[in-house]
């Protein structure tokens, strides 16, 4: 065989080795070809064990795990020696995790605020003639808050937790506190009090009333037979605030106030009494003010007990000094036991008041 048929021979098995190889590739399985388009994904879920809360159910928590707050900037609502402060609010998906957690009922939305509250100890303070509420109010619809009371005092200052569910369409959301017909509100929506504000709850920097302690006394004398004897009327306490200390009678507008003052009378030889009428407040500007007729007196005073009158005046909510005065030409005193007679008086009480500026 010549060297071209060699070459020829040899080319030809080459070819013929290379098409049993392509055809053993095509017999070869693709794994691209049976990939399926859209691999399936999990569908498993955590389920919830917590509580579902319906729309307007309000709710004291611990944990606010998942909550998205805001810090507030005046959060203060006041009521009868009663007062709260905002501190947070904010909305939530899902409040808590596993037996604790809180979710919303259908498509409402969880509200979240927190909140402290302190009482105001007023010495010899008016019996309330209710409790003060709070609750919070959804579209005007309200629900009480759990686990609240204007009298468990040894809770004053320790923050606490609420959530509502509020729904979908809503559109007002209020805390709100209730006491003789006064309510004082804070939008949980917009963060900022809400509603009327009387100037003299408002005005002290803490607590509901401001106040002096410590006035300097006066005194009158009354002729009894043929003595005459020394009254001295001390001002246990000058406060003001927009509830009576006595009675339960509000202010006129919203810019009045009570000025209330526990006037008592140490006597030496006998104790008496001064009728409402010798009462006399006037103000820095010159203004006199006549008592309330609701103001509580003594008419008969004691020789066991220092007799103490309590004298109310309805005042700008801004005042801030005065004058306190008292003269009669009679007033009552013991003249013996269980004998009360009226006696001439003299002299001119005068009692300077100050109170903290607003």
């Amino acid at each position: 065989m010549g060297r071209t048929a060699r070459r020829c021979r040899a080319a030809a098995l080459l070819l013929a080795a290379a098409v049993t190889v392509a055809a053993c590739g095509d017999d070869a399985p693709d794994p691209a070809a049976n990939r399926s388009p859209n691999p399936p994904t999990s569908t498993s879920t955590t389920p919830f064990t917590g509580t579902t809360i319906e729309p307007g159910e309000v709710v004291r928590v611990d944990n606010l795990d998942g909550a998205r707050l805001q810090q507030v900037r005046d959060g203060i609502v006041r009521s009868f020696e009663t007062s709260v402060e905002v501190t947070e609010f904010g909305t939530a998906d899902r409040l808590g995790s596993g037996d604790a957690a809180y979710q919303a009922e259908g498509d409402a939305t969880l509200l979240v605020f927190s909140m402290t509250t302190d009482r105001t100890d007023r010495e010899d303070s008016n019996e309330p003639d209710a409790d003060v509420v709070a609750a919070v109010a959804v579209d005007d619809k309200q629900r009480e808050l759990p686990d609240f009371s204007a009298t468990e005092s040894e809770a004053d200052g320790e923050q606490t937790n609420y959530v509502v569910a509020v729904p979908k369409n809503r559109r007002s959301v209020t805390l709100d506190l209730k006491y003789n017909g006064v309510v004082q509100s804070f939008d949980l929506l917009e963060g900022k009090p809400t509603g009327e504000r009387p100037d003299a709850l408002y005005r002290p920097d803490s607590g509901t009333v401001v106040y002096q302690e410590g006035l300097t006394p006066s005194q009158f004398d009354v002729q009894v037979s043929s003595q005459t004897y020394t009254n001295t009327v001390t001002v246990r306490r000058a406060e003001l605030g927009y509830f009576p200390a006595v009675g339960h009678e509000m202010p006129s507008a919203p810019d009045k106030a009570w000025l209330s003052m526990r006037v008592g009378m140490d006597a030496s030889g006998t104790t008496c009494s001064a009728p409402l009428t010798a009462y006399t407040f006037t103000d820095a500007d010159g203004t006199a003010y006549q008592p309330a007729q609701s103001t509580s007196q003594v008419s008969e005073p004691s020789l066991l007990d220092t007799p103490d009158a309590v004298v109310a005046f309805e005042v700008p909510a801004d005042l801030e000094k005065g004058t306190l005065t008292m003269t009669a030409p009679h007033v009552t005193c013991q003249v013996s036991t269980a004998t009360y007679e009226e006696v001439p008086a003299s002299g001119t009480v005068t009692v300077d008041v100050t109170l903290p500026a607003s």
